[in-house]
């Protein structure tokens, strides 16, 4: 990550946590299957332990019973692929609780939901992202507090005997769900 970048990631942060508002911001930018998708509302959730974080990405803003309806679900990846609108999932896992650092995360995952097939899941592991393109995180994956990062990747998998290229770039800098 650039300095500037990361800099920007960690002033945003400490406004964030200095009581300032603003409004949530969580887009994405996906190509599946040979189709690009936007994404241009969200929510983030967290683990009680801070262990993990969940971006949700909807081409809509969901209402505020559904919204609701994932905050206390047990899984937002099954509660939104039941819904059967296009979706995506970024699941963050750290290493512990604390800041959402890259140094402190362990693994991710994208899950495509209701894109033109069954769901898919890219599950990404530290020995992975030398080939991926970027990781930015910055805040704390805690109700209550911002959440920060982008996350880039391209590439190919084999869907039935053929490489189907696929890529996302996934923002996000919000509040994190009570």
């Amino acid at each position: 990550m650039n300095g500037r970048r990361r800099l920007l990631l960690v002033a945003s942060a400490a406004l964030a946590a200095g009581g300032c508002t603003r409004v949530d911001r969580v887009e994405a930018t996906v190509h599946w299957l040979g189709i690009d998708h936007a994404f241009g509302a969200g929510l983030v959730l967290a683990s009680a332990d801070g262990r993990l974080a969940t971006v949700g990405f909807f081409a809509e803003p969901l209402t505020l019973p559904a919204l609701e309806s994932l905050r206390s679900g047990g899984s937002v990846v099954q509660a939104l692929v039941a819904r059967k609108v296009p979706c995506l999932v970024l699941e963050l896992h750290f290493k512990g609780p604390g800041r959402a650092g890259f140094d402190n995360l362990e693994r991710y995952a994208v899950t495509f939901g209701n894109l033109g097939s069954s769901p898919v899941t890219f599950n990404r592991q530290s020995r992975d992202w030398v080939k991926d393109g970027s990781i930015e995180l910055a805040g704390e994956a805690r109700a209550g507090t911002r959440l920060l990062g982008r996350v880039r990747r391209s590439g190919a998998t084999d869907i039935d005997g053929t490489d189907r290229p696929y890529r996302w770039d996934l923002s996000f800098d919000a509040a994190v769900a009570a």
